[in-house]
């Protein structure tokens, strides 16, 4: 079995040459010392597996959580083959009155990958999503939405609600209220939720607004 070793010291002030032999610097308690290269995401980017998709510029409303017509919505079908990691998703006021609200994620679990009479979805709105890599042909194994009709069987609970986003706060703007984002300490999950096949969420608040806001959903697909 391979064994990596390395060398507890103060970071080197020299530079080597190409094909130079060095040990790894370890720190105090034999951690190992590294440095980016790249951004993080940058390989998911080059290999063709991170995805956005965008409301159109002059935006949509977010619906009430109760809502049985959500408008931002990623959709992980059965049979996908892969898990959905939910990287970012950014939203922008666009124009109309704003409602002091909670923005977050609702949940559907059991969604198979049918869009019919009796299933969870009755309709879905189409959406144009771009590959991280632009000019890439790798096609994306999601179903998203981010306008158009979509449309659930069952109306949302308060149970169907299940990430907080951050929060809209008014301020004037050639006296008409207008709506500034508060990101909350959770607002880019940056991976940490998996939707797994058979899964989807979607954009909410917790008020019903008739502003409008452009919206980015951005995830990465990796195979189950």
């Amino acid at each position: 079995m391979a064994v990596a070793s390395g060398v507890v010291q103060t970071p080197t002030n020299i530079s080597f040459s190409d094909g130079d032999e060095a040990k790894l610097i370890l720190g105090k308690q034999s951690e190992q010392l590294v440095a980016p290269l790249h951004s993080e995401l940058y390989t998911q980017a080059y290999r063709g597996c991170l995805y956005h998709a965008s409301t159109i510029p002059e935006g949509l409303a977010i619906p009430l959580y109760t809502d049985k017509a959500p408008v931002v919505c990623l959709w992980n079908p059965i049979g996908s083959g892969k898990n959905l990691s939910l990287l970012n998703i950014v939203f922008a006021h666009v124009s109309g009155t704003a409602a002091h609200s909670a923005i977050g994620l609702c949940v559907v679990t059991g969604a198979g990958s049918t869009i019919a009479t009796g299933a969870v979805f009755t309709a879905f709105g189409t959406a144009t999503v771009y590959n991280g890599l632009l000019g890439s042909g790798t096609a994306s194994v999601a179903k998203v939405a981010t306008g158009g009709t979509t449309t659930l069987t069952t109306s949302p609970t308060t149970a169907s609600w299940f990430y907080t986003l951050g929060n809209i706060n008014l301020e004037a703007s050639a006296s008409t209220a207008h709506a500034t984002f508060v990101p909350g300490a959770g607002s880019n999950p940056r991976g940490s939720i998996l939707l797994a096949p058979g899964t989807a969420v979607w954009l909410a608040s917790t008020v019903a607004s008739v502003a409008l806001y452009c919206a980015t959903i951005s995830w990465a697909e990796i195979p189950t």
